[in-house]
């Protein structure tokens, strides 16, 4: 259901932007996507300002036996940046992800 609430949250926030409609549908599915596939998305901010927004930086958390699930999310060309970071005292039980998506197709 988180992955469902957030992917209406992105699209609802940015499609009144001058972004590509086909672009912003793609980078929700692959949020929403990672996040059915075990990654928690705990923030979530958009770079710029309107209407020329620049990108989309988000945080989130994935277990560990999870982890496998990021391969889809890591694959697509919309990162500018993307950071995994191990966590856990003592053993590594958790992955941090944060990573910014760049929005490259603004109409007008």
């Amino acid at each position: 259901m988180h992955e469902v609430e957030f992917e209406k949250a992105l699209i609802s926030h940015l499609k009144n932007n001058k972004i590509d409609k086909k672009e912003l549908t793609g980078l929700s599915k692959n949020l929403a996507g990672a996040a059915k596939n075990g990654l928690m998305i705990i923030d979530w901010h958009v770079i710029g300002q309107p209407p020329a927004i620049d990108g989309i930086h988000f945080t989130g958390h994935v277990d560990m036996s999870k982890v496998a699930g990021l391969n889809k999310i890591v694959a697509d060309d919309f990162w500018r940046e993307l950071k995994i970071f191990r966590k856990g005292i003592p053993f590594p039980n958790i992955f941090e992800v944060s990573g910014i998506a760049d929005i490259k197709n603004q109409i007008g």
